[in-house]
């Protein structure tokens, strides 16, 4: 309609002239809940689209490791206010709490009684096992006994756990989170080929691309959770001001795995 009014097509038609009403009648078919989270995604995608036309015509020089840099003190926020209590809410306090646990909420609900009894009576648990399974109890009652004996200040709520072997815990189960979310994403592309190029389904499990996503969620946690612990240690207390620094020093984890849109997307999420 606009290039038959106008009798030839300017930059200016397709965007405000027709993406415009588009996106609107778009946005209010779309349900009330989503709006905000689809508003935030796609202000983030213009955002970064015109930062990267500004690098390409050399308006703007791009820092060198910035996504990281921005990444540090996003995450350092956003821990920040994860600890604080009414910080956060919703979808990004629970995905925060997935990836580094319960245990670095102030309001842990776990004492340590409750915690040790579960562990005796996981022990017992295992001793009552028959005799072919005695090799995979002995093995479990040592780890709990590594796992329970060490290092671990009276602030920490890892009841379960030392300091050192919370962090190491945090890092595996992390680390195959990633790896396993990084193979489902390049499945689809796999099997297409497979039948043609059979040798490609081992790029499925063996891609640099799965270990770069497992280290770098990996190394987030275990660098947060380590952090965190030897702050309290230092300190002798748990304050919410650890999570500034914890988070921030986690941020670097992103080396493994550089993403602008990642970075750009949650500093979407901080502003909302």
């Amino acid at each position: 309609i606009f290039r038959k009014i106008l009798g030839k097509f300017y930059f200016w038609s397709p965007g405000f002239g027709a993406a415009l009403p588009a996106s609107y009648m778009a946005i209010l078919i779309e349900r009330k809940s989503r709006r905000g989270l689809l508003t935030i995604y796609m202000a983030n995608q213009a955002t970064e689209t015109l930062f990267r036309m500004a690098v390409a015509r050399g308006a703007i020089t791009p820092l060198r490791h910035g996504e990281v840099l921005l990444f540090c003190i996003t995450a350092a926020l956003f821990m920040f206010f994860f600890r604080c209590k009414d910080g956060l809410k919703g979808f990004t306090y629970s995905a925060l709490k997935f990836i580094v646990g319960k245990e670095e909420i102030p309001t842990h609900s776990f004492s340590p009684e409750a915690a040790f009894s579960k562990i005796d009576k996981k022990i017992k648990h295992c001793e009552k096992i028959s005799q072919p399974m005695n090799i995979l109890a002995l093995t479990k009652k040592l780890m709990d006994k590594v796992c329970k004996h060490g290092p671990r200040h009276r602030c920490c709520k890892h009841y379960e756990d030392n300091c050192i072997s919370y962090c190491i815990k945090g890092f595996i189960r992390m680390f195959s989170i990633g790896y396993l979310i990084q193979c489902c994403l390049r499945i689809p592309s796999t099997f297409r080929h497979l039948f043609t190029e059979p040798s490609r389904l081992l790029s499925l499990f063996y891609n640099k691309e799965n270990f770069q996503l497992g280290a770098f969620l990996g190394s987030f946690v275990s660098i947060y959770k380590g952090t965190s612990c030897f702050l309290r240690w230092v300190r002798n207390l748990d304050d919410e001001l650890h999570a500034l620094v914890a988070g921030c020093l986690a941020g670097i984890s992103m080396m493994f795995y550089k993403s602008t849109t990642i970075s750009m997307y949650l500093v979407s999420k901080l502003v909302e």
